[in-house]
């Protein structure tokens, strides 16, 4: 009875050291892409810079920027013809 017990103990502790072990190795992982995305973005940035020293293109616009400035354009226009109606 007691080798069955202390199996069971083995085993939990053996589970709990495995959890223990993935959650370290998530934490670890998430460092490591948290480091990268910042070198990637040290290096856009100095691109970016370069480029504009340069005199080429500068940081690109975006999707999102593009679909705002949109937007914004069109509400202008909407209401550039509401102040021609209104005269």
């Amino acid at each position: 009875m007691s080798s069955k017990k202390d199996v069971q103990k083995v085993l939990q502790q053996i589970t709990l050291l495995q959890n223990r072990n993935k959650t370290l190795e998530k934490q670890k992982t998430k460092k490591m892409k948290k480091m990268l995305q910042n070198v990637i973005n040290r290096y856009k940035i100095l691109d970016d810079t370069i480029k504009a020293q340069l005199g080429g293109n500068k940081k690109q616009t975006t999707t999102k920027q593009k679909k705002k400035r949109k937007k914004v354009i069109k509400k202008n226009k909407e209401k550039k013809k509401l102040k021609k109606k209104k005269k």
